[in-house]
């Protein structure tokens, strides 16, 4: 067994990996609602909570510990060789020590998944110049995708029933559809929210279909396929 952090194996750097994964389905957060005279409940479901992954470690290299706490620390890519393919974000919150008194001796590296879900590795991207066009989603949970938009003048886009407009003033942009700060229009790591109205389109498992209103050359479509 091995784990991957960053692009870095731990079994190159001697340190012996002892269990396999013990794979979680994340826990749907939501809200439970009782009305008197009402059979049963109403349940508002929110987002899936992180989740943490234990692993038995042991260092066998004393010499490699100040690349391990290098990689140890803060937010990691994390692939784990019982899950080939796929990789997850994460975080090592809590503190690991480290001593010469340590090696050959088993301890335990705690990764707290904050993006709850297992991402594709080196997943292709897909080029569209015909339109409209139907994407092929293989994930199991709805995905927020990275869009190129080659284009100009008004256009109206529509992604799994939801529509955006966008007015060009320049000759392509990208749409950042995940949720978060990032979220928006950029060209060229200017943002150009101004001139985008409308919601933010998502995935679903199986077709989802996209058309286009207005002048569009091309959509180069970063699918980001996940699972639970």
């Amino acid at each position: 067994m091995d784990l991957t952090i960053n692009g870095v194996s731990l079994a190159s750097l001697g340190v012996i990996v002892e269990n396999r994964t013990n794979f979680v389905k994340p826990r749907r957060r939501h809200s439970t609602q009782l009305t008197e005279g009402v059979d049963g409940a109403s349940i508002e479901e929110f987002g899936y909570e992180g989740y943490s992954l234990l692993y038995k470690i042991t260092l066998t290299d004393s010499t490699k510990f100040n690349q391990i706490t290098s990689l140890l620390d803060g937010d990691v890519i994390l692939e784990v060789a019982d899950d080939p393919g796929n990789f997850f974000y994460a975080k090592v919150l809590e503190g690991v020590a480290y001593s010469p008194l340590s090696i050959w001796r088993q301890s335990t590296i705690e990764f707290y998944v904050y993006d709850p879900f297992r991402y594709v590795k080196d997943e292709s991207d897909v080029t569209l110049v015909a339109f409209p066009a139907l994407i092929n989603y293989v994930g199991s949970v709805f995905s927020y995708p990275l869009l190129k938009i080659i284009g100009s003048g008004l256009v109206t886009i529509t992604l799994n029933g939801v529509s955006f407009t966008y007015n060009f003033d320049t000759p392509y942009i990208y749409l950042e559809c995940m949720p978060g700060a990032d979220r928006g229009a950029y060209y060229l790591g200017n943002l150009k929210n101004r001139r985008k109205t409308g919601g933010y389109p998502y995935l679903t498992p199986g077709n989802n279909n996209l058309s286009v209103l207005g002048t569009v050359t091309e959509i180069v479509l970063s699918k980001r396929t996940r699972f639970l």
